[in-house]
């Protein structure tokens, strides 16, 4: 179960697509700050579709 911990912060929403990418490529450049709102709120993950 994940736990939603607040709206994402303005260094992910200023460019979402840059921080997608950085998030598998080179996750240091985005800070502790930023992979912790990451690992809390997968927006970046698939939706799980029921079956």
């Amino acid at each position: 179960m994940v736990e939603r911990i607040g709206p994402a912060l303005d260094r992910v929403t200023a460019d979402i697509d840059a921080a997608g990418r950085l998030l598998p490529e080179s996750p240091w450049e985005l800070g502790a700050d930023v992979l912790e709102w990451f690992a809390w709120n997968p927006v970046l993950s698939k939706p799980d579709i029921p079956a």
